[in-house]
């Protein structure tokens, strides 16, 4: 490669790293190996235009983008990226004890935060309890040292979700489309 090559072809990776929240000054943890909490979501959209859907309210912004089966959900306030979830297809129990697992080993033992009703007691009736909206499965683990929540849920509404989150940039937490986020 001739020498004005490769500079183009820093520049060009420097500028694509940069503004799809990759790699950067603004980057407080790398989510998926895709996305940057602490990010310019403008600055993302633009680098990568191929959401399926985008909504903003006021300071908050969201942007769901595919990847294969699953759905990235990205979302923003005041322009800077505080929250990527990644929802996964087809949310089954084997999945979200994999997920556990995996979470659990790389963390360390995570917060349960479930919430069933007092006559759940079985692994059968907490499924059930979930496919019916009245429980919620949810484990949490806070990174002090980046500032960052991971969170893996399994909701009716979410299916089997993970989280990771900037607890410094969130602000209110009231956005558009995060319902069950």
């Amino acid at each position: 490669m001739r020498p004005t090559h490769v500079l183009l072809f820093a520049a060009v990776s420097s500028s694509w790293l940069g503004t799809s929240g990759a790699v950067g000054e603004n980057c407080a943890s790398l989510v998926f190996n895709r996305f940057c909490l602490g990010a310019d979501i403008n600055q993302l959209v633009r680098a990568q235009p191929d959401f399926v859907h985008r909504q903003r309210e006021g300071d908050h912004f969201a942007v769901i983008y595919p990847e294969g089966r699953d759905l990235l959900y990205v979302l923003s306030y005041k322009g800077g990226i505080y929250k990527v979830v990644r929802r996964y297809e087809p949310a089954t129990r084997l999945r979200y004890e994999d997920l556990l697992d995996q979470l659990s080993a790389k963390y360390g033992k995570g917060r349960d935060q479930s919430r069933f009703p007092s006559y759940v007691r079985s692994q059968a009736s907490r499924l059930g309890a979930i496919r019916r909206g009245d429980g919620l499965s949810r484990y949490v683990w806070r990174l002090a040292d980046k500032h960052v929540t991971v969170s893996l849920s399994w909701t009716r509404e979410m299916g089997v979700s993970l989280a990771y989150s900037d607890d410094e940039a969130a602000g209110p937490q009231s956005s558009p489309g995060t319902d069950g986020l």
